[in-house]
């Protein structure tokens, strides 16, 4: 409707940070607020979960497949820990929450993270630290990128990074 995509961005929607738009701005992503999950100093850290074992269907990098990696976490591994935690979130009204693919993370990064520029710079409140992505490597490892820099790395399984949840609109 006349305004800029990138005007958007930062803006809290759906629940969350508007950080990913399609081309007509018709449905898009949004990251959890910090403190979201009312404890921690913004974001829990956990371990990934289902160490050894390989999630069929959890290799997924792309923007728009976080929401079925963490489905097929979930449903192939009982400690399914940082995919559970998001997957289970019920968070200002809405219970559709999901770790974010390695994609999703990286558009976080760029759009409400250290990679924004003016007043996006940071707004989600991101740790100077690595967050995990839903997007498995190898049934030892898995993806995840460090913030503020913007590396993306491959880590074990076990490593403790942080979460932030996202869900689609």
């Amino acid at each position: 409707g006349g305004v800029a995509m990138d005007s958007l961005y930062g803006k809290i929607y759906a629940g969350g940070f508007i950080f990913y738009l399609t081309a007509a701005a018709e449905t898009g992503l949004v990251a959890a607020p910090p403190y979201w999950d009312g404890i921690n100093d913004p974001d829990p850290i956990g371990p990934w979960g289902c160490w050894f074992v390989d999630i069929p269907g959890a290799q997924g990098t792309a923007i728009g497949t976080g929401a079925q990696n963490t489905i097929d976490i979930i449903a192939g591994c009982q400690a399914t820990m940082a995919a559970g935690i998001c997957g289970n979130l019920v968070l200002n009204g809405f219970n559709d929450w999901f770790l974010p693919s390695l994609d999703e993370l990286n558009e976080m990064h760029l759009k409400i993270g250290f990679g924004a520029t003016g007043p996006n710079e940071n707004i989600a409140d991101f740790r100077s630290y690595a967050y995990y992505s839903s997007s498995e490597f190898d049934s030892e490892n898995i993806r995840v990128q460090f913030f503020p820099a913007g590396n993306i790395e491959i880590y074990g399984k076990i490593s403790p990074f942080f979460i932030r949840p996202i869900r689609a609109f």
